[in-house]
């Protein structure tokens, strides 16, 4: 067994080592934009970690970042939960928006009906 470690470059066509080349740069950029993106995202999370509690928008915005934290695991891509972390994503912007005390919008069965006893 040899140490000296095989040029495989040098076996390869130019069209090959043209391939190979541009899959190599495509890795750095990528790793680059990686570490880029989890240096913002550990930036947000102090600035959400430094902002004052007690106020139902500070939790929101901690509550959003979590959940698109969830979203981007291969478990919050399954479709289902796809729907249910949009359907919670629109439901905290618009309370957010409005003030705790606005009714919710009447869903697709029309506005909750009383029960008459």
């Amino acid at each position: 067994m040899t140490h000296n470690p095989i040029d495989l470059d040098a076996h390869r066509s130019a069209e090959g080592q043209q391939q190979t080349t541009a899959r190599r740069e495509q890795a750095l950029e990528d790793q680059a934009q990686r570490r880029s993106f989890l240096r913002r995202q550990a930036e947000r999370e102090e600035d959400l970690l430094k902002a004052p509690y007690g106020s139902f928008e500070a939790s929101a915005r901690i509550t959003i970042h979590l959940i698109e934290l969830f979203a981007l695991t291969k478990e919050g891509r399954e479709p289902r939960r796809r729907r249910l972390i949009e359907r919670a994503l629109a439901d905290l912007e618009r309370l957010t928006q409005t003030g705790r005390d606005t009714p919710p919008p009447p869903g697709p069965k029309g506005p909750p009906q009383e029960i008459s006893t």
